[in-house]
């Protein structure tokens, strides 16, 4: 029993850590549906105390950790609708980068019938073991091709994202150092300000550097069908 907890409890850390949602942008459901997973997991702990009969305690078992895949299929599926829906949502990014994009939305579309799919076999799942079984053929799905390719449609999103903060900050360094200039009580200090909007400049420069690397490096996430393509 205590390695089942621990198997399914790595389950919900590799859902709940390796998901690259956005915590601020999080909806309720999501919250709500994060809270079922690690309530599934307490009750599936909590048997471990009970005194049961050895059968009573495999149907247990079986039911809870059924309920728990759900839940974690159910998460899953709603940070991966989400994840989609910015990715779709992104703006601005270039001809180059719209075929990038088009294949990120229809890869998270796939992940959804996937999970669709899993709910309708684990429906159908009794034994024990065979719902152990899923739950590793999820996993390793997990580890091999859903976590790379949400990672590369969440550094899509933030790319540009950190792409468009950069102009705005830009925006805004160019109007304080023109403040500064315009007023004649501040000419007594502006060796100060300065050197404080040099070093601003100096670390602009520098992030505007690190996301061009971003850039470049989902450039290279071009699908070489589509590539080839647009060559």
């Amino acid at each position: 029993m205590k390695r089942t907890y621990t198997y399914f409890a790595g389950m919900v850390a590799l859902v709940i850590l390796t998901v690259p949602v956005f915590a601020r942008a999080q909806s309720d459901e999501i919250k709500s549906t994060r809270k079922e997973v690690i309530e599934a997991i307490d009750r599936l702990s909590a048997i471990k105390d009970q005194e049961l009969s050895p059968a009573e305690r495999v149907r247990r078992e079986a039911e809870l950790k059924r309920a728990a895949l759900e839940k974690i299929l159910t998460l899953s599926d709603l940070e991966t609708r989400g994840l989609r829906l910015r990715v779709a949502g992104t703006a601005d990014i270039g001809d180059a980068f719209v075929p990038l994009r088009e294949d990120l939305v229809t890869r998270l579309d796939g992940y959804g019938d996937y999970f669709a799919g899993m709910k309708r076999v684990l429906k159908n799942t009794v034994a024990l073991d065979d719902i152990q079984k899923l739950a590793g053929q999820f996993k390793d799905w997990r580890d091999s091709t859903y976590n790379p390719e949400t990672r590369k449609a969440a550094e899509f999103v933030l790319s540009f994202q950190n792409r468009d903060a950069l102009k705005t900050a830009d925006q805004r360094l160019i109007k304080i150092g023109s403040d500064l200039r315009r007023h004649k009580v501040l000419k007594s200090k502006i060796e100060i300000w300065q050197s404080t909007l040099m070093r601003a400049a100096q670390n602009l420069k520098q992030a505007h550097q690190l996301n061009d690397q971003a850039l470049e490096i989902l450039a290279g996430y071009i699908p070489r069908q589509i590539e080839e393509e647009m060559t």
